[in-house]
């Protein structure tokens, strides 16, 4: 996921610009830094569209590749206007400080790539302009599911136009499986019973003790060492139900089974104390691939950063890995799987521009084409959010996102919302950190983290369940 060879391509691409932002253009030769310029065909005029993303940079890509094909179309329409794109990659770290600093100066990019949470955060500071005439388009609207075009709500407004789609399962070396003694047929059915929610993570618990106990693997079920939706996705199966009714739901008791669960991983020696400390080479680039755990909690791009981080390739990852999903707390109870997308975000300054707009609004249209998409499907391992794209011949020949592409039909997403967002925020990764890392009692860090974030968010804007 933090690749250290692809920052380097990247910087190998990129002209370094002051404030540590690299801005990337989509032709050699451009033109001033304000859209639109003249220099189009003849009797046009040039618009540019610009997109802040970061260092993963392949859905700014795809506005590129989406903005030279509209341009053939505009001349096939028998217009000389010519659209181009650029993107400028700002790092996580800074991305929120750096739009601020583009917003003081009334030189927003058009177009900003953001997950939900930050892209709530956007649209609550009046940044964002609502994303409905894309989204509420023919192209949208009869290519991609409801479900998926409204994760990109914040609020009862459309702010985002989702871009791709993943899904979180937990991930489990089939060798293991082997050497415990499961056959062929109990491996291919797998998948299925947890499904039915026939397995539970008490099951899964059990499971990964024995593949310690006999040496078979050094862990049992680890996760990702930063924060993010995996622990999220964690905490809502212990029965978390995190926003209702606009208000975030602090639930004691989930929150205390989720630390409970996580604790529990660690004194059974199925997960290293000190997960949350590693960095993501060892964890991607040895843990994973090498088959040092039996199973994790991830996601479906982890194909993509095990073959850059350890060199494998997918036909390894084919063989010796199965997904199924989290398996749930209680049996006989329905899984899901947890998406957070990133978003395309337009900004004000989409709108400087009338004409400027209606191009941006049909390059994100273009964004859908199959081939299009292959760049961020099978290049990156993420799931298609068309049908279109699903039975593109290469993503169908991709045998791993085939096999994963069930997992859509049990997902559920984070509603966008500026308060949630500081419920799952520093505090709550401290409190995954001190049930894994300490011996405090987990009731007590779960009381901690409840007073800390409720301070935090506001008496008016949460709901306190024990």
């Amino acid at each position: 996921m933090k690749n250290m060879i692809k920052r380097l391509m990247l910087l190998a691409m990129c002209l370094t610009v002051p404030a540590g932002i690299a801005a990337c253009r989509a032709q050699e030769e451009g033109g001033p830094e304000q859209p639109p310029f003249p220099g189009g065909g003849e009797g046009g005029r040039t618009y540019v569209i610009r997109v802040a993303c970061n260092s993963e940079t392949s859905r700014a890509e795809n506005v590129i590749r989406a903005a030279d094909r509209l341009t053939e179309q505009l001349a096939a329409e028998g217009s000389g206007d010519v659209v181009k794109a650029e993107y400028i990659i700002v790092p996580d770290d800074q991305y929120e400080q750096q739009i601020a600093v583009w917003n003081k100066a009334g030189d927003l990019p058009e177009l900003l790539v953001t997950p939900g949470n930050r892209m709530a955060k956007f649209a609550d500071a009046g940044l964002l302009i609502p994303a409905d005439d894309v989204t509420g388009g023919e192209v949208y609207r009869s290519k991609v599911p409801a479900y998926i075009l409204e994760m990109g709500m914040v609020g009862d407004t459309m702010y985002g136009v989702t871009q791709d789609i993943e899904a979180r399962p937990v991930w489990v070396f089939k060798p293991a499986l082997e050497r415990l003694g499961w056959s062929a047929e109990q491996i291919a059915a797998f998948p299925e019973a947890v499904a039915a929610g026939a397995f539970t993570q008490d099951d899964l618990q059990a499971l990964a003790k024995q593949s310690v106990e006999q040496g078979i693997t050094e862990w049992g079920i680890i996760h990702r060492p930063t924060n993010g939706a995996e622990f999220r996705m964690m905490h809502m199966i212990q029965g978390a139900e995190p926003l209702v009714d606009g208000k975030v739901v602090i639930d004691r008791s989930a929150m205390i089974d989720f630390l409970t669960y996580l604790r529990e991983n660690v004194e059974m020696g199925l997960c290293p104390a000190q997960l949350t400390t590693y960095s993501w080479d060892i964890i991607e680039g040895d843990l994973q691939p090498n088959g040092k755990t039996l199973c994790w909690y991830g996601g479906v791009w982890n194909k993509y950063d095990m073959m850059n981080a350890a060199n494998v390739t997918p036909e390894y990852i084919d063989e010796n890995f199965i997904l199924i999903l989290p398996p749930v707390k209680n049996r006989g109870e329905r899984p899901f799987t947890f998406s957070a997308p990133q978003f395309y975000n337009l900004t004000q300054q989409a709108k400087s521009d009338e004409r400027l707009y209606q191009y941006i609004c049909r390059t994100l249209e273009i964004v859908l084409d199959p081939d299009i998409q292959m760049n961020t499907t099978v290049a990156t391992s993420h799931l298609a959010i068309t049908q279109e794209t699903a039975d593109y011949p290469e993503y169908r020949e991709d045998k791993f996102l085939s096999n994963a592409t069930y997992l859509l039909e049990y997902t559920r997403a984070l509603p966008g919302d500026v308060v949630l967002s500081h419920f799952y925020g520093n505090d709550f990764f401290a409190a995954i950190q001190a049930a894994e890392m300490t011996a405090d009692p987990v009731d007590k860090i779960a009381d901690t983290f409840i007073q800390n974030v409720s301070d935090q968010i506001g008496a008016d804007n949460y709901i306190l369940q024990d």
